[in-house]
């Protein structure tokens, strides 16, 4: 099973990759000059999967799965309006042609993470296409919006030593949750039931799992906001969330 999921996973990155190298960027507003997201030394994350962040402060960072998406700038103007920030882990194949999408996250105040390059589990990869789909995907984010990531997540946190290491030697920092709106399509969840469950699962560290391509989750996003906010929760990046001190 092991091979026959690496072979597919390679597979795929080769047709991604091609496509790449032939679809021209879209005529997006000019990136800023490269730099990083943060100035913070992050090396004690590195090499294992980060669930959760400080407890110390009541902070919580919410991120998004699975975009661009056409619900993308609609959780962006979400974000706006309560001046909240998120962090977006998106698929390195999916910013081919919503480059401008990726740019609005970063001009929001929010960041774009790695979800791989075509939406793949990590668990079972070989070395090389670990790296092969990080590393598309950096070079994807960085075109769109000039910033260098520092955040990887796989496909249903699906990840195994192999992984973490190409990871760590990468300088990124893997990431899951530890708080969730259970909102896949698989899990058929209500607005209300999103609602209710990303409340009442987060907590001050939070790391928390949403996936912006489910119209219940973006209906549900506001009163999220409303009810974190009114318990005293500051809304931030992962970086913003894991900066020491």
């Amino acid at each position: 099973m092991t091979a026959s999921r690496g072979s597919s996973a390679e597979s795929a990155e080769a047709l991604a990759f091609e496509r790449k190298r032939s679809v021209p960027p879209s005529p997006a507003a000019d990136p800023p000059a490269l730099l990083r997201p943060t100035g913070y030394d992050l090396r004690e994350y590195r090499g294992k999967m980060v669930r959760r962040g400080p407890s110390g402060g009541r902070r919580v960072a919410l991120t998004f799965d699975d975009g661009p998406s056409v619900n993308t700038e609609k959780v962006l103007e979400v974000l706006r309006e309560h001046r909240a920030k998120a962090t977006f882990f998106f698929v390195g194949g999916r910013i081919l042609g919503k480059e401008a999408v990726a740019l609005d996250v970063v001009r929001q105040g929010s960041e774009v993470a790695n979800h791989t390059w075509s939406h793949v589990e990590l668990k079972g990869l070989s070395e090389a296409q670990v790296e092969k789909t990080i590393r598309l995907t950096q070079e994807e984010i960085v075109g769109a919006t000039g910033v260098q990531n520092e955040f990887v997540r796989p496909r249903g946190g699906a990840c195994d030593d192999t992984a973490l290491e190409v990871v760590r030697r990468m300088g990124l920092v893997m990431v899951g949750w530890d708080a969730s709106g259970h909102d896949t399509f698989k899990e058929d969840k209500t607005v209300e039931q999103i609602e209710a469950l990303t409340v009442r699962e987060a907590g001050a560290g939070s790391i928390v799992l949403l996936h912006e391509m489910n119209p219940s989750t973006v209906r549900a996003l506001p009163a999220i906001l409303d009810r974190l906010e009114a318990e005293g929760y500051q809304l931030v990046t992962l970086a913003d969330l894991l900066r020491p001190g």
